[in-house]
């Protein structure tokens, strides 16, 4: 079903990102610049960037990469569905999309050299986004690489990467299994 459906723009002439993963306007993957150290980073939904352009988000997301020593980056989402403001999200999940979006991060991770968890208190815009969240933890648990954050709100959720406005020197360690059970309470 993976490969059925995502189209992959790898390298092609005028494109700003040699890694876009999607199916169509409205669901975006994967987005990325190849590297041999990639930072792979997670945020709630994508916005507007394609391969073709950036957006704020995937700008802070390059900036980090430089700053913190990657190579390259690998940009995923708790919920792969395009939308400016997380309260356009679907009222429901659909789990065709879900399942497309785990089989997706399952194959970014893979070589990665450390995770980036940002996607802020917006993990609880709809309630599906936390049992999103609670399949996504199992991967990246089990990927064993190292994952950070940029901070944490007064609640325990890691700072989303575009809001954060000042950086730490150093990128944070984030424990996802506390995470899980503190912020989230699964």
């Amino acid at each position: 079903m993976y490969t059925d459906i995502i189209k992959i723009k790898k390298g092609q002439t005028g494109c700003m990102y040699d890694i876009y993963i999607h199916d169509d306007d409205g669901i975006r993957y994967v987005l990325g610049k190849s590297g041999d150290r990639p930072l792979i980073a997670f945020g709630i939904n994508p916005s507007t960037a394609t391969g073709e352009k950036s957006d704020h988000t995937i700008s802070r997301i390059k900036s980090y990469m430089v700053k913190y020593g990657f190579d390259g980056f690998k940009m995923l989402n708790i919920y792969p569905v395009r939308a400016k403001d997380p309260d356009d999200l679907p009222e429901a999940i659909d789990s065709d999309i879900h399942s497309v979006n785990l089989e997706a991060i399952k194959q970014a991770i893979d070589g990665g050299s450390g995770i980036l968890c940002a996607w802020g208190e917006l993990v609880l815009k709809r309630n599906y986004l936390t049992d999103c969240m609670n399949d996504i933890a199992e991967i990246i648990i089990k990927s064993k690489l190292p994952t950070y954050c940029l901070g944490l709100t007064k609640t325990g959720h890691p700072y989303h990467a575009s809001v954060r406005r000042k950086t730490p020197d150093e990128l944070l360690r984030f424990d996802v299994e506390s995470y899980l059970k503190n912020a989230i309470g699964q």
